[in-house]
């Protein structure tokens, strides 16, 4: 088997014009055909259009305008983002994601508190970790 490679590689080698040719062929293959991918990164993309969940999803954005709810915050002229974190608004936040979770129609919420819990738990325990020390 060893012999096999060896004779493919000197082969290959004494032909490098025909390898180089034969990559720059598919190389070019490949542009023209990655330049044609297209991302679909909306929900549409994986609801089936006549499914009772994609009708009441096209209705829920036609009336706000878009896939999700989000809520954004408005800042005093000088506020810094840490600003949102003081100990009155993470009290408020807290109070008010404890509110949104007591409606029954809600089927997730994740507050700024939240997403940063989950981001640090990520990265000061378990994989996360691993994945940053290697």
């Amino acid at each position: 088997m060893e012999r096999i490679w060896r004779q493919l590689g000197v082969g290959l080698g004494k032909r490098w014009w025909a390898v180089l040719a034969a990559l720059v062929a598919v190389s070019a293959v490949l542009a023209v055909g990655a330049s044609k991918i297209e991302f679909a990164t909306g929900q549409d993309s994986y609801l089936n259009s006549d499914s009772q969940v994609a009708l009441d999803n096209v209705a829920f954005q036609d009336q706000f305008g878009g896939e999700t709810v989000i809520m954004l915050f408005l800042a005093e002229d000088g506020a810094l983002l840490p600003d949102l974190f003081s100990d009155a608004n993470r009290a408020e936040l807290e109070r008010l994601e404890g509110e949104l979770r007591g409606i029954s129609e809600s089927y997730a919420v994740i507050s700024p508190i939240t997403s940063l819990s989950f981001s640090s738990a990520i990265v000061s325990e378990g994989i996360g970790t691993a994945g940053l020390l290697h």
